[in-house]
């Protein structure tokens, strides 16, 4: 417990520093002045104790003077460890705009440190620190209080900085067009995200080691936040821009892509097949042989968001076209049966690839994540098996879905991507 010490014990303290304070000309001081070097006295005292319990430097142990010494030793350390804290996070400081946090860590901090006194009034704070931190730091004061706010604001920036800073803002434009003038968004971005019934764990191990870990995720969760959230959650919705970027490069990137399951098409084992005589028959014949791009792929997502897609393509154009006759090819598909088998094995081995415990555990998630039951995947399996020429055909209308999208992105060559400007919804340089 941190003794009270008795006032005959303090005021030798403050005489000595209103000595000091004084230049030694004086101890007549005014009341004011008097009681702050007072409160300078204690705050120190009060620091003699680091949070935690007892230490070397318990007041417990010490006189009056030596409590104030050694307070006033770890006030001074405090305030250099938090301009340590300070010019660490102003290396990577984000403000994404908000005028409250920037004028906060940029302006008033640099004044804090340039003012703050820890001899003749470590208890002041000088800043009101109208940025909020999820901590309520009323209880304290002093470089107290200007350390807590910043390891705060570290915990944040580290944490925004895992996301790209044009979603940030554009989580902060949805929760408010006025985000920028607001004190308390940063803040409640954290308190929306950091729930309980936003917490999901994946964790592979055998059952042992499941029951292991179960108290450790509920003692996590006792931390989250629970408090009312006054906002509705945040609906992405897709904007279609048709980007052209532009560089230096003398090839292209070309993708073309879309959503068949939009159209009113299940997802069907057999486009497994599709992929990969695609990749070995019509794009690779049309776009990397003929075309004379370096590869070519393309994907059919049980989602239904598909994609064509050639890199290091000398092409713009052309390959467009190349995907948009696509559908046509497949609507025409012949093939025997041995050359059907070779592309249902294809497809298979990548099904049933041996997986390591990460794998498995990341599949479980997938499947988990999306809804996707154990006898679906048995009936796609059975779909891919059963595939011939005929089921390859019926297909043509999966790629024409997708296809009628009309989603476009290319990276490339400047001069190619201006002279298909009509093209894009969006032009901009890659690089700036």
């Amino acid at each position: 417990m941190r003794p009270e010490y008795e006032m005959e014990e303090l005021v030798p303290i403050v005489g000595r520093l209103a000595e000091k304070y004084t230049a030694f000309e004086s101890t007549s001081l005014p009341y004011e002045k008097a009681a702050q070097l007072m409160e300078a006295v204690l705050y120190c005292t009060r620091e003699a104790e680091p949070s935690g319990g007892e230490s070397a430097l318990s007041p417990g142990r010490l006189s009056a003077q030596q409590a104030y010494e050694a307070g006033l030793a770890r006030v001074k350390q405090k305030t250099r460890l938090a301009l340590d804290r300070y010019n660490s996070i102003l290396r990577n400081f984000v403000s994404y705009g908000n005028h409250c946090l920037e004028d906060t860590f940029l302006r008033g901090l640099p004044e804090f440190f340039k003012w703050y006194d820890p001899v003749f009034e470590p208890q002041n704070t000088i800043l009101t620190l109208d940025y909020p931190v999820l901590k309520d730091l009323s209880g304290s004061t002093g470089i107290d209080r200007i350390h807590e706010w910043l390891c705060c604001v570290g915990l944040e920036q580290s944490f925004l900085e895992k996301f790209p800073e044009s979603l940030v803002r554009c989580i902060l434009e949805k929760y408010s067009h006025l985000y920028e003038e607001l004190a308390d968004n940063l803040q409640k971005l954290v308190r929306y995200i950091f729930r309980a019934e936003n917490l999901l764990v994946d964790y592979t191990a055998e059952p042992e080691g499941l029951q292991e870990i179960a108290p450790l995720i509920e003692k996590f969760k006792s931390g989250l936040y629970t408090d009312a959230v006054d906002r509705p959650g945040y609906d992405p919705v897709p904007v279609k821009k048709n980007e052209g970027f532009m560089s230096a490069a003398q090839i292209q990137y070309v993708c073309r892509a879309g959503n068949f399951v939009r159209k009113g098409l299940p997802y069907h084992g057999a486009l497994r097949v599709l992929r990969v005589l695609m990749g070995y028959d019509y794009l690779w014949t049309q776009v990397r042989v003929k075309g004379g791009a370096y590869g070519c792929m393309c994907n059919f997502g049980k989602s239904g968001e598909s994609y064509f897609v050639s890199y290091r393509d000398p092409n713009l154009e052309k390959t467009i076209d190349v995907y948009e006759k696509a559908a046509d090819h497949i609507a025409g598909f012949e093939a025997d049966e041995r050359t059907m088998t070779q592309y249902i094995i294809g497809a298979l081995s990548e099904l049933d690839m041996p997986l390591t415990p990460s794998a498995k555990g990341m599949y479980s998630l997938t499947g988990y994540m999306t809804h996707y039951e154990y006898e679906q995947l048995q009936k796609n399996r059975e779909e891919l098996l059963s595939a011939d020429a005929d089921t390859i055909r019926k297909l043509a209308v999966y790629i024409r879905a997708f296809i009628e999208d009309d989603y476009l992105c290319v990276v490339g060559n400047e001069e190619k991507i201006k002279e298909n400007a009509e093209r894009f919804g969006e032009i901009a340089y890659l690089f700036h």
